[in-house]
């Protein structure tokens, strides 16, 4: 009956009107207010309009695809500390490979910028964005020279195009490189076997080394503005060969653990001193919730509580007011993490290697100290970020989060999948921020200037855009009575209501604007314009879209609505 209503009949007439218009000449009416759709699936993406999580096949693709967006975005718009980053084993401090020869410097900083320069030509002539691209073979924009080229599956398309120039760079400076010592056949040998093998004598490794000096630990004044960081990578062989030898004459090994994760583990720790109050209020708090984190805490002390109270204090500033986690939930994910009960395949041999919590303690058993050291805190909290925004953790039927220790009270079991995906979510993108950035501020940890500008609620993780909701009844938030003045600042003129207050702790915005839309119209449309991630507005969204009676009693209660947590999408 519903597709026979008038409304229904009112779109298809005025659809086959729009249709016919170049024929007929005769425009459509525009959609009433009452033909629009109040909400959108996802794959439509929208500021306006409050969207649902779409379970077709266009919602599972447009995720999937958002996923690898947001990451990319991570690298374009997020400062990584690895961008000046220096081999200390090829180019330790003080170390000059030109033993203060400037002609020598002079001749090799003109090859490094005539090779800058092929590459910049390379990028610009392409539209390619960064070097990597190129040097990676993976290229996410290209200036194509049709385009219909991505249905052309020859062997001379634009991505072959830039594949092959890239090529000729890199064996004409290699070339180049080995000329010196007879050429790039005469410096390799062959065993019985046919496995080639490089040659390389002092001289070959101080010429790449100087390749490597000029790059990468050169002196500001002298860095060119062109891509140059895989100019001393065409001669990798050579570097590998002395860094291989190198840490063998050193005596030093390749680390167990890489560096991002041993110096997470020093940020913890730091960070946990500064806020040592806070750290021991949590501790005795969270023993008294949960009797098994007190059982764990005996026996494994900061090995476990310093991960929950990182945990606790990112959870609590970005998901805990938006779903039904709780941190007791987290809790038994990362004990049965620790205890290796939940893992990835792929981190099996981290996770026996790590074997943080190598004991698991029965519940009537007398808890004795087993490790209280703090030095894998880092890995393990890497590793179970990386687990909980893996696809298995997302798509699981449901999270029994028992302990198996024989304790006569039953363990929480999540049933609902929805209750559990903002965690995925959110551990996803933080882990990829930690990832590309090398920066720990999207856990909250180390030093955070601003803590709302590293806020991962969104797909938008570094960049809030305004948006603007139109409100068509009597709204419950009151509107401004004011306009800014052109020239004034914003701030001045910001409506601070207690519902606005309530609404932006609900929905996580960071501002609320309102004003009359029409001055002539008193208390009919409301303008609500506020600033925030695009997660945190469809809140908000979504929260104004409630009947009005519903939205006072949920005011005057204190009680946030149902609809405005994510799990509900």
């Amino acid at each position: 009956m519903v597709l026979f209503s008038d409304v229904c009949n009112g779109i298809a007439r005025k659809c086959a009107i729009a249709v016919d218009f170049p024929k007929s000449g005769e425009p459509a009416e525009p959609l009433t207010v009452h033909e629009q759709s109040d909400i959108v699936p996802d794959y439509m993406f929208s500021v306006i309009k409050p969207m649902y999580r779409s379970p077709r096949l266009n919602g599972q693709i447009y995720r999937k695809a958002k996923k690898v967006e947001e990451v990319l975005d991570m690298a374009e718009l997020t400062t990584s500390i690895f961008e000046h980053d220096v081999d200390q084993v090829l180019c330790p401090p003080g170390f000059d490979p030109f033993d203060g020869d400037e002609v020598k410097r002079a001749q090799v900083r003109r090859t490094r910028d005539e090779y800058s320069a092929k590459m910049q030509q390379l990028l610009d002539e392409y539209g390619v964005s960064d070097e990597a691209s190129i040097v990676s073979g993976h290229i996410v924009s290209l200036k194509r020279l049709a385009t219909m080229e991505r249905d052309d599956y020859s062997f001379y398309h634009t991505d072959r195009i830039v594949e092959l120039r890239y090529t000729r760079i890199y064996h004409q400076y290699r070339a180049y490189f080995f000329e010196e010592f007879g050429g790039e056949a005469a410096v390799y040998q062959r065993d019985p076997s046919g496995k080639a093998s490089l040659r390389c004598d002092e001289n070959m490794e101080m010429k790449a080394l100087q390749w490597y000096k000029v790059c990468y630990a050169e002196d500001p004044r002298f860095r060119p503005s062109s891509p140059s960081m895989s100019f001393p990578w065409v001669v990798w062989d050579v570097l590998c060969s002395y860094k291989r030898n190198k840490m063998l004459t050193l005596g030093t090994t390749a680390p167990s653990t890489h560096p991002l994760a041993e110096r997470f583990s020093i940020e913890i720790q730091s960070d946990i001193e500064k806020n040592i109050d806070e750290y021991e209020l949590f501790c005795v708090d969270m023993c008294e919730e949960c009797e098994f984190v007190r059982r764990y805490n005996i026996a494994y002390g900061p090995r476990l509580m310093y991960v929950l109270f990182v945990l606790k204090r990112w959870l609590t500033a970005e998901l805990f007011r938006f779903c039904r986690l709780t941190m007791e939930h987290i809790a038994l994910l990362f004990l049965q993490f620790g205890l290796g009960m939940a893992k990835l395949p792929s981190d099996v041999s981290d996770a026996n290697r790590i074997r943080l919590f190598p004991h698991k303690l029965m519940w009537n058993e007398t808890a004795d100290v087993v490790n209280h050291s703090v030095s894998d805190c880092g890995l393990a909290l890497i590793l179970f970020l990386r687990y909980l925004g893996s696809q298995q953790f997302s798509m699981c039927h449901s999270l029994d989060l028992s302990l198996q220790d024989g304790r006569p009270m039953p363990y929480p079991i999540l049933m609902r999948q929805p209750i559990w995906e903002p965690l995925h979510q959110l551990a996803f993108r933080t882990y990829h921020h930690i990832a590309v950035s090398g920066r720990f501020d999207a856990i909250y940890v180390g030093d955070i200037k601003c803590p709302a500008q590293f806020s991962l609620q969104g797909s938008d993780h570094s960049v809030k855009q305004p948006a603007a909701t139109e409100l068509r009844r009597k709204p419950a938030l009151g509107p401004s009575n004011t306009r800014p003045a052109a020239g004034d600042p914003v701030e001045a003129h910001r409506t601070r209501p207690r519902d606005s207050f309530v609404f932006q702790e609900w929905t996580g915005v960071s501002q609320i604007f309102t004003r009359n839309l029409y001055q002539n119209r008193r208390n009919d449309v409301i303008l609500i314009t506020s600033v925030g991630t695009a997660t945190a507005r469809q809140r908000l969204a979504r929260l104004l879209l409630l009947p009005i009676d519903q939205l006072r009693r949920a005011i005057r209660d204190e009680v946030m609505p149902l609809s405005v947590r994510d799990e509900t999408l």
